[in-house]
């Protein structure tokens, strides 16, 4: 749970919206355990049972670029089939899940074209 994914966890919007952010993870040893808005912070390791065992089926992720592939690929072997992802990649996902992408800087760029116009 870097600074994005504590944003995340504590952004009300979802709730207000009927979602409900039901865990957050992280790899690091000092961060797992730790407290985060109502929620503990679970080690990464647990990811496909936890998300099974919850049957989580939408997850967001907020992770550097070069792990979230990796990231995607669990989520989905542990069940789920829609991803929200702020990373600056394109995911690989197979038929049957749906990636949706949030991008600041993208969303930047595109504003800043339009006031260029």
């Amino acid at each position: 749970a870097g600074f994005l994914g504590h944003a995340v966890a504590r952004y009300k919007g979802f709730s207000h919206r009927g979602f409900r952010i039901a865990c957050v993870f992280d790899n690091n040893p000092d961060k797992i355990g730790e407290e985060l808005d109502g929620l503990v912070i679970q080690d990464i390791r647990e990811l496909e049972q936890t998300i099974r065992a919850m049957n989580i089926y939408v997850a967001i992720v907020a992770v550097p670029a070069n792990v979230a592939q990796s990231i995607t690929d669990r989520l989905v072997e542990g069940g789920v089939k829609a991803i929200l992802s702020y990373a600056p990649i394109h995911l690989n996902v197979p038929a049957g899940v749906r990636v949706s992408y949030s991008d600041p800087v993208i969303q930047l760029q595109q504003m800043a074209f339009y006031l260029a116009e």
